[in-house]
């Protein structure tokens, strides 16, 4: 605790200071170990201090949200100029678009996949009898058409869904979730390469 007249912290009742129990790590420089089953943990000498599971949440209560960089070996440095990759599962992310999107309108999503340009289109079918997603092939690429996607509470794939294979015979997929604010539908949507 600080005090105006220069004077020393004051101790509480358990004989220790005000900010003791409060422990902050800003700026020091701390261990971050690789777990084989593909959680990460984080110490500061023996202390351990978070532990991340495969997906990189917070395992225990924090204020700390961490994302892992792909993945790199331990002679290799980040600095090294290569970029890091973001990797979910075997899939590597191209790309995440959130959209606000209207009832009854289309978006359009310029998309670069490794020099192949196409467009893809996104729109929403509330009024189907039967929840899914279509790929719909066009002149210019495809259009997702997502059906009845409406619920206010969210709804997500479980698993990625192939958009296209390349010519090197990598899959591109997609992830998406959404939920609907009234008449606009707000989703995340994620190209990866697979």
């Amino acid at each position: 605790m600080f005090r105006p007249d220069g004077g020393t912290p004051r101790r509480r009742r358990d004989g220790q200071s005000a900010g003791a129990a409060r422990r902050h790590y800003v700026k020091r420089r701390v261990r971050v170990h690789d777990h084989a089953d593909g959680t990460l943990s984080v110490f500061r000498g023996a202390r351990g201090l978070a532990r991340y599971d495969a997906v990189l949440l917070p395992t225990d209560d924090g204020a700390v949200v961490a994302m892992r960089m792909g993945t790199w070996d331990d002679n290799e440095r980040l600095d090294s100029g290569a970029a890091p990759v973001v990797t979910i599962g075997e899939g590597e992310l191209l790309n995440t678009y959130t959209l606000l999107i209207p009832r009854d309108k289309r978006a359009c999503i310029p998309v670069d996949v490794n020099g192949w340009k196409f467009e893809l289109g996104v729109k929403f079918d509330n009024g189907a009898a039967e929840q899914g997603v279509d790929v719909v092939p066009d002149n210019h690429g495809a259009t997702l058409v997502f059906r009845k996607w409406d619920n206010s509470l969210g709804t997500a794939l479980l698993k990625p869904v192939r958009l296209a294979t390349l010519d090197d015979g990598h899959e591109l997929a997609f992830m998406a979730s959404n939920y609907a604010i009234g008449e606009t539908n707000r989703l995340d949507l994620q190209l990866l390469l697979q």
